[in-house]
């Protein structure tokens, strides 16, 4: 540190010059940290990351159960197939029931992957708000490609089989969260990618 004034070389606990008697400044204290400069995760928006994160959850569990009766009718079909099979009747039934088992084995992969997306997506060793924006569209569109038989199947079962009726509410509840978690996880990006353009400006 030097004088401001004769530009004598001056101690770190000098307050005035020893040749000229300029008072040294005192430093001043630490600027607030730029609101610019704090990462995005952490420049709000947490209780709607937060959200975002326990919908999917939610969504995606409910996702794994519904495929739960969808495969034990499937299971039934194929037993009902097996039988027409063998009384000469025509294997369009057990057609049906392969199809069920392809939709069951797809959703419940489909969850699960969704389920482990979403968690990288919030989780803290994640690094990058982008790599974290990525990991939560791709759980979403994971998730709405489950939901999308979903709603098929309460549109059938409404057509044609009255008998699952006490199903709907429960199929009802987990397209509406598949939805929910959908606009969520849209406007988490949004506001994540709102936060990086004012970073970067």
């Amino acid at each position: 540190m030097f004088c401001s004034n004769c530009g004598t070389r001056l101690n770190d606990t000098d307050r005035f010059c020893k040749m000229c008697g300029t008072a040294v400044p005192v430093p001043s204290a630490v600027a607030p940290e730029d609101p610019k400069a704090v990462p995005p995760e952490q420049a709000g928006g947490k209780g709607l990351r937060r959200a975002c994160f326990i919908t999917g959850i939610v969504a995606n569990v409910f996702n794994l159960l519904l495929m739960v009766p969808i495969g034990l009718i499937a299971v039934v079909i194929a037993f009902i197939g097996l039988l027409a099979i063998l009384f000469g009747a025509g294997d369009d039934v057990l057609l049906m029931s392969v199809g069920m088992f392809a939709v069951t084995f797809l959703g419940f992969g489909g969850s699960i992957a969704a389920l482990a997306l979403n968690g990288i997506a919030n989780s803290r060793k994640t690094r990058g708000v982008r790599t974290r924006m990525l990991f939560r569209r791709i759980s979403c569109i994971v998730t709405a490609v489950i939901a999308a038989p979903n709603a098929l199947a309460i549109y059938l079962f409404n057509q044609d089989y009255d008998e699952f009726a006490g199903f709907y509410i429960f199929f009802v509840l987990g397209i509406i969260a598949s939805i929910v978690f959908i606009v969520l996880t849209i406007l988490t990006n949004s506001s994540d990618r709102k936060a990086l353009e004012q970073q970067a400006s």
